[in-house]
């Protein structure tokens, strides 16, 4: 009896996939080392299913006379960037609140040349969101900012006073 090539290509997965009681053959191993190396050994890897949040931090800005200017950290280039991120996302998942902190207070210590004459700053730690997808079908493109830990850092207006070393961190961490 000849078997049709539709056969053929209905067996090929069952001899690429590792079975218990089967030898490893060249296939397998091939597949074995790229799901390995891709990443995807585990079911749903691929589609990424629990992405997540965006990480962000925005700065409130004080100066003595009462004015206020919001900004958030920059990087100069795109890698920098994605560097940036994946530092504020990895602050987001970290189980010591002082790491977190400290990244808020350098941050804060490296926006302050762009506001130099800031006497206090309030930095607002969370997660943008995104709309649902009914509400961007809708025309709905803004992004919510889910504030998780806030910030307060206090500098000497003392010229003769080290102004980075002089900030002094209080934070006070809200429910999700």
């Amino acid at each position: 009896m000849s078997t049709t090539l539709l056969e053929k290509l209905d067996r090929l997965p069952a001899a690429l996939v590792p079975n218990e009681a089967s030898s490893v053959n060249l296939g397998q191993k091939v597949l074995a080392t790229y799901t390995n190396a891709a990443g995807i050994e585990a079911g749903y890897g691929y589609f990424a299913p629990n992405i997540p949040a965006n990480s962000s931090l925005v700065f409130e800005f004080h100066d003595a006379t009462g004015k206020v200017e919001y900004d958030a950290p920059r990087a100069a280039t795109g890698a920098g960037s994605l560097r940036l991120q994946t530092l504020l996302a990895q602050a987001a998942s970290a189980e010591l609140p002082e790491w977190r902190e400290e990244l808020a207070r350098l941050l804060v210590n490296s926006g302050r040349r762009f506001h130099p004459d800031a006497i206090s700053v309030r930095a607002f730690f969370g997660s943008l969101s995104s709309p649902a997808l009914s509400q961007y079908k809708a025309g709905k493109r803004e992004m919510v900012f889910n504030c998780r830990y806030v910030y307060d850092f206090k500098y000497s207006t003392d010229k003769g006073v080290d102004r980075a070393r002089a900030a002094k961190g209080t934070s006070l961490s809200l429910p999700r």
